[in-house]
């Protein structure tokens, strides 16, 4: 599979301040694990030196992702046989992750509208 050419090399706006610091995975981070099939904890990631996140945030997509990950972190878990064409566009990738159900929240009391708080 040849990766899409919009997959980004930074944080997206509206990630956590977390992710901007790189101390989370960004979404383009792991959109580039699952296109290689490769699952990393997120105490592998924060053993990686903050350039060398920023270097896999910055690395494309596919091959050159994969080697300079393995090189970082020989104990990636890559999945063998994954077949990434399941992964698709990083734009429907995207669009999946964004539109996971949130839970609802819960009633602060139970009476009808309007009711005093008892």
């Amino acid at each position: 599979m040849t990766p899409s050419p919009a997959v980004p090399d930074r944080v997206l706006e509206f990630e956590a301040p977390e992710v901007h610091a790189l101390v989370w995975l960004p979404l383009a981070v792991r959109y580039k694990l699952d296109v290689i099939g490769c699952r990393l904890r997120l105490a592998q990631w924060q053993a990686i030196a903050p350039a060398a996140r920023a270097a896999l945030l910055a690395c494309a997509a596919g091959e050159p992702f994969r080697r300079l990950l393995l090189d970082l972190v020989p104990d990636a878990t890559l999945q063998a046989g994954r077949d990434t064409a399941l992964i698709g566009s990083y734009e429907c990738y995207l669009a999946g992750r964004l539109a996971r159900p949130r839970a609802a929240a819960p009633a602060l009391h139970s009476g009808p509208p309007n009711a005093p708080f008892m």
